[in-house]
């Protein structure tokens, strides 16, 4: 079984003013959505704390999920390749002619 991954989903909830009056006030405003993903918990506190800061953000959610870890490439095995010219007719001065005329 593959590990998990740890990612705190932050949710933004922006109010904007699409309209405005005099004095600044708003006669239409309307609300975006923005979702985050971050891997560390403590920068994902630090960020919701100054996204909570900031007037205009309406609301901010906070959710733990997993994620099943991407697979690590195994490593290749060096010798399952043996054998993958044997049917080719390669040989030194072949390769080395192939070489030199490139170079011309």
């Amino acid at each position: 079984m593959g590990s998990m991954v740890d990612l705190v989903t932050i949710t933004l909830n922006l109010n904007f003013c699409t309209e405005k009056l005099k004095y600044n006030l708003c006669k239409e405003v309307a609300m975006e959505q923005i979702t985050i993903q971050i891997r560390d918990k403590r920068k994902a506190r630090a960020l919701s704390t100054f996204l909570k800061s900031l007037d205009y953000i309406e609301k901010v959610t906070i959710a733990n999920i997993k994620l099943p870890a991407k697979p690590q490439p195994s490593k290749a095995d060096f010798f399952a390749l043996a054998g993958i010219w044997s049917a080719q007719d390669v040989s030194i001065e072949s390769l080395r002619s192939s070489a030199w005329a490139r170079h011309m």
